[in-house]
C-alpha cells in the first residue's frame, strides 16, 4: 500500500501544481483501493472501523473548508481521506502533523516572496513531503 500511497502523492502533486486541482478521478480509486485492502487483510467485522479512520480526515478538515475557504480545498481533504485508507491511523496522524508543519513553513516562505500579496500554495506538495518522510522512514 505504500507504492499506492507514493503514487497517490505524486499524482495529486502534479495536478495541483499544473492545474490547481486535485481530481476524482485520482482519489477515489486510491481510497477505494485502499478500502478493499485493508478489510481483505482482516476479519470483516472490521470494515466498519476502516470506513471512520477514512472520514476522520473529513470530520476533522469539513469546518475549515465550508467556513474559512482559504486554507484547504475540497480535494486537499479527499487526498487526506485516500492516505488514511492507504495507511494506519496513527501513520495518518503523523503524515498530517508533517504536512500542516510543512505547509504553515512553505506558506512564510511564499508570505517572505511574494512581499505580503495574498498567494496560496498547492497543499499536495507538504502531503507529498510528509509521505515522503514516512516512506523514507522518519515518520
Amino acid at each position: 500500500m505504500d507504492m499506492l500511497l507514493a503514487m497517490l502523492t505524486g499524482s495529486a502533486i502534479i495536478t495541483d501544481c499544473a492545474r490547481g486541482r486535485i481530481y476524482n478521478a485520482l482519489v477515489f480509486p486510491a481510497i477505494l483501493s485502499g478500502i478493499v485492502l485493508r478489510a481483505a487483510a482482516g476479519p470483516i467485522r472490521s470494515l466498519p472501523g476502516i470506513l471512520l479512520e477514512v472520514f476522520l480526515p473529513f470530520f476533522f478538515l469539513f469546518p475549515f473548508w465550508r467556513y474559512f475557504r482559504r486554507g484547504i480545498c475540497a480535494g486537499d481533504i479527499k487526498l487526506l481521506m485516500g492516505a488514511a485508507a492507504l495507511t494506519s491511523p496513527r501513520v495518518l496522524a503523523r503524515l498530517c502533523a508533517a504536512a500542516f508543519f510543512a505547509a504553515g513553513a512553505m506558506s512564510v516562505l511564499r508570505l517572505i516572496e511574494s512581499r505580503g500579496q495574498e498567494r496560496t500554495i498547492p497543499f499536495a506538495v507538504p502531503v507529498g513531503f510528509a509521505t515522503a518522510l514516512y516512506l523514507g522512514g522518519f515518520l
